[in-house]
């Protein structure tokens, strides 16, 4: 069953999640550097994997970093 995060838990999560975005979201990414971000999300995603909050947001932020990655390659 999955558990509800702890203050500290949600504070610690939403600053990694804030980290990988931001180091990824302002750069022009190539196939390897979204591998390594894709690398990245699993990371988090394996250590925060008995929270249920995790896994939707770290979805969306996978959806967001590759949209972003889209529209610049379309430019």
């Amino acid at each position: 069953m999955k558990r509800m995060m702890a203050y500290k838990q949600m504070h610690s999560f939403l600053s990694e999640v804030w980290k990988l975005y931001s180091g990824y979201a302002e750069k022009d990414l190539d196939d390897n550097d979204l591998d390594r971000f894709r690398e990245d999300v699993q990371t988090i995603s394996e250590k925060y994997q008995d929270y249920a909050f995790a896994i939707p947001v770290l979805v969306e932020l996978v959806n967001e970093v590759e949209r972003i990655v889209n529209v610049k390659r379309k430019k």
